[in-house]
């Protein structure tokens, strides 16, 4: 469950998920979900963190948009689903920050910097490219621990999720010039099933590619 509530004046917005909805999203293995993954796994209580976390400007904007969503029916219930999904990630990466390590400390020199600045360019290109982690690291010349701290601590996202970003930016671009079919544009973004795209697609804007062709 998400428990909001931005002061003691204000009304407290809960948002209540049952374990099969968390399998439906994360898979059977919840392990990425850290302690609530092992405790649903368990169906034992437990809480994320040991102290309240504040609402974060990224959040009062999903909840805006919740609260006065425009869609009606079926239109209304996905994009309420995936913005929920939405604060449902952004609370739970707030209360992992908590368990991870500092990245104060993980120095980069300018031409480790010039390297990275490469691999995002390398990216935005050719969003589509079927890239590993390993591949990303070795065109660096980096050991895949130095690509995936250094680029978190340099962009402030990880690589797979640049590469999401520049996958869904570019399909959006795509989609809306109308010249390609979805399941092409599926293909070109390095998709092999469309139905993971369209996922994909309607948990960043909360629409389907269909909906945004009509």
């Amino acid at each position: 469950m998400i428990c909001l509530s931005p002061s003691l004046d204000s009304t407290p917005l809960d948002i209540v998920f049952s374990p099969t909805y968390f399998k439906k999203l994360f898979g059977p293995d919840l392990s990425c979900l850290g302690i609530l993954g092992n405790a649903i796994k368990k169906s034992s209580p437990t809480l994320i963190g040991h102290q309240s976390k504040p609402i974060t400007p990224q959040m009062s904007r999903v909840i805006v948009e919740i609260l006065h969503c425009k869609f009606h029916g079926m239109f209304k219930k996905t994009y309420l689903e995936a913005k929920v999904i939405e604060l449902l990630n952004l609370q739970i990466d707030q209360f992992n920050n908590d368990y991870k390590p500092s990245l104060s400390n993980f120095k980069l020199s300018q031409e480790d910097v010039d390297k990275l600045y490469y691999i995002k360019e390398l990216i935005h290109k050719s969003p589509g490219a079927d890239y590993s982690l390993m591949q990303l690291a070795k065109i660096a010349g980096f050991n895949d621990f130095k690509l995936k701290k250094g680029f978190k601590q340099l962009f402030g996202n990880t690589v797979f999720g640049y590469i999401t970003n520049m996958r869904m930016q570019r399909s959006y671009e795509l989609l809306q010039e109308g010249k390609h079919s979805i399941t092409h544009i599926a293909y070109l973004m390095g998709y092999k099933y469309p139905h993971h795209f369209t996922k994909a697609f309607k948990m960043k804007f909360g629409f389907t590619p269909k909906n945004l062709k009509k």
